[in-house]
């Protein structure tokens, strides 16, 4: 009944700290949507709070019986327990709390390692970031050893427990006259036994636990008590209007600012903040539907906080914002405004092409291939392999840039908003013309209606430096600093203000001829409606067919489940890392040892004896220091192994693995080998020892229960067989149900203005819901088995108890078997039962912790489901490297010293593919030359800069740079010899000073002169902390033209020789002195002066004169001036001469790619180009 009752309410407690968590989860979740644990293991045993009182005064009255007032001193004994674990108590929870935080700070700073891994593996920094996790892991390693030997020594006041407590009694009945027998000794020992588990234990754990619950309550409180944004529908913060406004009363504005002034405060901080802590001050603005407006200015002016203001991201701190929260029509009903955003970097979901476009709205056919028709997407969707069906991957890992982008619009249309925030934000220009006349001017802005969608023209308000759209824009705001400059028609902006004027005309010559760029490179991104028709040979036009457009080129690759047992080397591996034999062999002489000693106590109680406790305590001790040093050994080197093995995977592995997948093996699959398995080995081998005793004592006195110890066996070997193959398999599913959790997080947090702008929150918060509760169903049957389990053991090891008992008195009755022989065998077939309880009690708790929580499991099927953890660990530690580390040849110190590259015969082929991205491409950059490369989507501009930097290995050929060839040369060397400036600028957690500069290799004095190059000096200075400002997850706190910069810097203090350019000036705009780093072709001297554009200067007085520098453009003009232009098709090199040269061929002529795309553009945009390449040609010459 005992044993029922315990599973019972085992069963029941676990089912409320599943809930517990459960709830929990989701309500980090969705305060996770509105920002500005522990409790399922104490939900078990929290009640042993109340119970085991009870349970001592139960005890207390049936050793009254026995020795009577002297059984009082039991409380003396319990006291002086109580103390000693209150202790080990208290230091456990400080251990604790450092140990968790030292735990998420390596677990963000290795998901913020891999979430930028590409930018980790370009510039080399493998080393740097391997070293703070290490670091971070070494911190953590040694609180947890410190855990573990509290652990172990609080573990080994469970077996001194009875003696122990026992001591007080006995010796105080002994002094008032008392006389032995063996019913009195071994009854008193008995009911003191069963308090053991209870009070040793579960006691014990429930004020671990609940200590435990409190930190993490504490942290949650803290966490849920951050400020919040209102996520009320269709409205904002306080201060904000609803249509109740005067502002309201033109029902064509949707959108109103008056003397609005917005921070990044906590809304519910009601300091009051000085004019110039503001980050937009006195904006004032009407937006009505049907009208575009187009937003500028220079970098830092505020253009993403006011984008970031009318979502509601920021905090209202003066005047009035409202937000129209209906759209009535003519004879209908009110509609609710919706409101679209678009960020600069596109915010993809992990899915398909239609769930991305979809985004949970109802599907309709006619609306969708509108949208698809106007987003520029039907080629590409056509050239995927199962068209919308097909799976793009953790944040849309297999798609190019562009087809990103417009994805991402593709969602904000169908959405059918009202309001559309920065839709073109992250296109390039020709995409960009190409949606602003087709999507934006004939979809958007038109009163067409499209049956239930589109029943009212829209507001768009793009935000950006590329002045095309800002022209064409309706009306046209330009801010300055965070204030607004003017607001009105363009011609009003620059008729109004001189200074607008000149930051104008700097803007036009500096983003040469809009209409000239956006038609010249339909080259870069060629589409259905807009296809460049060549009149060539067959090969040319196949060439300008859609290949590889839509490309897959990897298929995400599907989390694998191994099934059957783990298997032996698994085991070997595990204990192979850090622990040799002499160290496994003096553990377990150490546990021999201790296992001895205990039986000689209870031998010498036998014979009325005393005991020496202290020894007993001694040997806890020993034993804590041999596990300890072994836990750590262990752990130390298998992270060690797992941490170098996947940073050094190639950049394929990252692909095809979500985020949240590898990180599930860094977190909760390295915590249960951290905490868990270690302690369970220990126990199980530990407890092997102690059953083992208990069966020799009992042979010695009993040797009939020979007869019954085969049977016992073999039912509990077959109920452990057949659970065993059972839970093994749900541990496997646990861990591959959870990485979706793991893997949802950091994507709704890169998305969380996305999402609130979509009003996305309920259905992302579903989705997560919905992981979880799959993680959870699997959680439930498995703590179901153990129950299952539990019962069935108890039963057995109850019969077997029974039928010992029976022997006993049949003995004692033939054979005058004496009692203290009796007493002696029933106290150690009680243990048994105890440790099998023990073992199933706590089995199914500790599966799925992460934490430090309590002694182990102590059973051997535990042991298995555990390494299931350490099996996939293992996985990691055996990955396929990206190339030998070590360079064969003595590379020279200033290698490379010149920048000449030579391909050789070079083709490519991706991991998992046979078809070829590069084929057979030969040609030299000279040292010093400035080479743009140019090419449609798919035409291999990304996998020549992947074989540059060896990314991806070459199937053919090689690449030679200053005469070395490059696979000669480990990966370290190459990269750290070329510097990269990338297409999206990515930012580490760290300061300042550790982005620019991991290494520390450079001087403060170094790093403020590159500051001030990138036109980040005085931004920076105005900061508290200088370099070491602050940068969140992500670069989150700087804007997308900072972090740009920030690379940029970065480029510059290498000063490499060899420096690529993947279109790294796409995301700023230029102000105050910002040049052009490469050619130094246009200088903006200073916006706000008369000076404001300099003559086109030489190549030799920029930042990188010396060096060679190859851009990836995805705009034309901003390498019509270069050396060289280098035209790919088909991963070929179908052109490749100075601008000049190929301008002048005849168009007729089959190799006249150039000059037949410049020839489609028109009389005027060919007269343009033509000169500037001249102007060049002849400065050169």
């Amino acid at each position: 009944m005992s044993s029922l009752a315990q599973h019972t309410c085992m069963f029941f407690g676990l089912r409320m700290g599943i809930r517990l968590r459960v709830g929990f989860c989701s309500l980090v979740y969705q305060k996770m949507l509105r920002l500005s644990a522990r409790f399922e293991d104490a939900a078990v045993f929290l009640p042993y709070l109340f119970t085991v009182p009870i349970e001592i005064i139960a005890s207390l009255i049936f050793v009254y019986s026995l020795i009577g007032f002297a059984s009082f001193f039991v409380l003396f004994g319990l006291i002086f327990f109580m103390i000693l674990q209150s202790i080990f108590g208290k230091k456990f929870g400080k251990l604790r709390g450092k140990t968790v935080k030292f735990r998420d700070e390596r677990v963000r700073t290795t998901s913020d390692m891999f979430a930028g891994i590409l930018v980790v593996k370009l510039y080399a920094w493998e080393k740097a970031f391997a070293a703070q996790v290490e670091k971070e892991r070494v911190d953590e390693l040694k609180n947890i050893k410190k855990s573990s030997i509290i652990k172990a020594i609080n573990d080994s006041l469970f077996f001194t427990a009875t003696a122990l407590i026992a001591a007080f009694p006995l010796l105080a009945f002994y002094f008032m006259g008392g006389v032995f027998n063996a019913s009195i000794v071994f009854g008193t020992i008995t009911i003191i036994a069963n308090l053991r588990l209870t009070l040793t234990k579960f006691f014990a754990m429930a004020i671990q636990l609940g200590s435990e619950a409190l930190i993490s309550a504490a942290r949650l409180q803290e966490f849920l008590l951050l400020g919040e944004i209102s996520l009320k529908k269709h409205s904002l913060p306080s201060g904000v209007q609803a249509d109740k406004s005067d502002e309201f009363v033109n029902s064509d504005v949707v959108m109103y600012m008056k003397n609005a002034s917005f921070d990044w405060s906590d809304p519910d901080n009601n300091e009051q903040l000085s004019d110039s802590k503001l980050i937009l001050s006195g904006i004032n603005l009407q937006i009505r539907k049907g009208i575009s407006l187009g937003v500028c200015g220079p970098v830092g002016c505020g253009k993403s906080a006011l984008a970031s203001a009318i979502m509601g991201e920021m905090n209202l701190v003066s005047g009035s914002f409202g937000i129209r929260e209906a759209i009535l029509a003519d004879g209908s009903k009110p509609t609710p405004l919706k409101i679209a955003y678009c960020s600069q970097i596109p915010w993809i979901i992990s899915g398909t092409i239609k769930e991305n476009i979809l985004f949970s709205s109802e599907f309709n056919q006619e609306w969708f291939d509108t949208v698809i028709n106007a987003c520029e997407l039907r080629s590409d969707i056509e050239a995927f392999p199962n068209g919308i069906n097909t799976l793009i991957g953790e944040r849309g890992v297999m798609l190019s840039g562009g087809q990103k982008a417009r994805l991402a619009i593709a969602r904000a249309v169908y959405y059918d908003a009202d309001l559309y925030n920065d839709p073109l934000s992250a296109v390039d220009a020709k995409v960009g013309r190409g949606l602003f006349e087709n999507l934006i001017k004939n979809l958007l802005l038109s009163s067409k209606s499209y049956g239930e969608y589109r029943k009212f023209p829209a507001a768009v308000i793009l935000f950006s430096h590329q002045l095309q759209f800002i022209k064409s824009c309706n009306e046209v705001l330009v801010l300055i600093n965070g204030k607004i400059n003017n607001f009105g028609t363009f011609n009003e902006a620059i008729k109004n203000n001189t200074q607008n004027v000149e930051f104008i005309n700097a803007m036009e010559k500096f983003f040469y001829s809009e209409e000239v760029e956006s038609e010249v490179t339909q080259v870069l991104e060629l589409n259905g409606t807009n296809s460049l028709q060549i009149p060539s040979a067959n090969d040319v036009e196949k060439g300008f067919s859609d290949f590889e457009k839509g490309d897959i080129k990897t298929e995400l690759k599907m989390e694998e489940k191994a099934v059957g047992s783990v298997p032996t080397k698994t085991y070997l591996n595990y204990f192979s890392n850090g622990v040799s034999y002499t160290q496994a062999v003096i553990l377990l002489v150490v546990l021999l040892i201790g296992q001895i000693s205990a039986m000689l106590i209870d031998y010498w109680l036998s014979l009325w004896a005393d005991s020496s406790i202290p020894d007993q305590k001694r040997q806890g001790v020993l034993n804590a220091s041999v596990y300890s040093a072994l836990v750590v050994f262990t752990l130390t080197e298998l992270f060690l192994k797992m941490l170098n093995s996947v940073i050094r995977s190639p950049l394929n592995f990252f692909e095809v693995h979500p985020l949240g997948r590898i990180l599930n093996r860094f977190s909760k699959d390295l915590s249960t080998a951290d905490e868990m398995l270690p302690t369970t080995f220990f126990d199980f081998v530990q407890c092997v020892f102690q059953i083992l005793g208990a069966i020799a004592i009992c042979l010695i006195y009993l040797p009939y229960v020979v007869i019954l110890l085969p049977f016992c066996g073999y039912f509990f070997f077959l109920i452990r067989k057949y659970y065993v193959s059972s839970s093994r398999q749900i541990k496997r599913l646990d861990s591959i149900t959870r990485s979706p959790v793991y893997s949802q997080i950091p994507v709704t947090l890169e998305g969380l203005p996305t999402l609130r702008a979509f009003g996305a929150e309920d259905r992302s918060l579903a989705n997560f819901n919905s992981l979880q509760n799959q993680n959870t169903r699997i959680f439930f049957a498995f703590i179901a088995a153990g129950r299952w389990l539990g019962i069935r053991l108890d039963m057995i090891v109850s019969i077997f108890l029974l039928a010992v008992m029976a022997l006993c008195i049949i003995l004692m009755q033939l054979s005058g078997l004496e009692a203290a022989s009796i007493g002696l065998v029933i106290t150690y077939t009680l243990q048994m039962l105890g440790y099998l309880q023990w073992y199933v009690t706590c089995l199914f708790i500790y599966v799925f912790n992460q934490r430090l929580i309590c002694r182990a499991t102590r059973q051997s099927a535990e042991v298995e489901n555990q390494m299931v953890c350490v099996e996939r660990i293992l996985e990691y530690t055996n990955l396929i490297p990206e190339a030998t580390d070590v360079t064969n040849d003595a590379l020279p110190d200033d290698w490379p010293s010149k920048g000449e590259v030579n391909f050789n015969s070079l083709s490519l082929i991706y991991p998992g593919s046979t078809k070829e991205v590069l084929s057979n491409i030969s040609v030299k950059f000279e040292a010093g030359q400035k080479i743009g490369i140019v090419g449609r989507t798919g035409s291999g501009k990304s996998s020549l800069l992947q074989a540059l930097f060896r990314l991806v290995e070459p199937s053919n050929g090689n690449v030679v740079i200053d005469g070395i060839n490059t696979l000669h040369i480990s990966l370290m060397d190459l990269r750290s010899r070329i510097s990269i400036i990338p297409q999206e600028p990515f930012c580490f957690k760290g300061t300042l000073r550790f982005n620019i500069d991991p290494f520390q290799h450079y001087s403060g004095e170094e790093l403020w002169k590159v500051l001030e190059a990138v036109e980040l000096k005085k931004l920076v200075e105005s900061m508290p902390l200088k370099l070491e400002s602050p940068v969140s997850e992500g670069g989150g706190n700087w804007s997308v033209g900072e972090r740009q910069l920030m690379c940029l810097a970065r480029a510059i203090l290498r000063n490499t020789r060899l420096i690529v350019m993947d279109e790294a000036t796409s995301s700023i705009v230029r102000n105050n002195r910002y040049c052009k780093m490469i050619t130094k072709q246009i200088l903006i001297k200073d916006l706000n002066t008369d000076s404001l554009v300099q003559n086109a200067i030489r190549s030799k007085t920029g930042l990188f004169a010396d060096s060679t520098v190859v851009t990836i453009a995805h705009r034309l003009n901003t390498v019509i001036d270069f050396d060289k232009i280098m035209v790919l098709n088909n991963g070929r090199v179908v052109e490749f001469g100075s601008p000049y040269q190929m301008l002048m061929k005849e168009s007729c002529t089959e190799d006249a790619y150039f000059k037949r795309m410049v020839d489609e553009l028109g009389v005027e945009a060919k007269i343009s180009l033509l000169k500037i390449a001249k102007e060049k040609e002849f400065n050169k010459n």
